[in-house]
């Protein structure tokens, strides 16, 4: 991958970044502090995993880090 592509990967990356806080920021607007359901999906967010401040349900989250997205939203 040459110095351009990488840039480029990087730039996308950061994007999708802003874009995730920027999502869950008016999530927890409408919902309070703590996110009570996956961000993704929309199901109710065990209790643990909105202790530990995750964004997504596990399946959610398994399929993101699948498909390259962020890990530990």
């Amino acid at each position: 991958m040459d110095p351009a592509d990488q840039a480029q990967r990087l730039i996308e990356q950061m994007a999708e970044e802003i874009e995730e806080r920027i999502r869950r920021q008016r999530l927890r607007q409408e919902h309070g502090t703590a996110l009570t359901h996956c961000i993704e999906c929309g199901d109710e967010l065990p209790e643990l995993r909105r202790q530990m401040g995750k964004g997504y349900c596990v399946a959610c989250q398994t399929e993101r880090e699948k498909n390259g997205g962020h890990q530990g939203v």
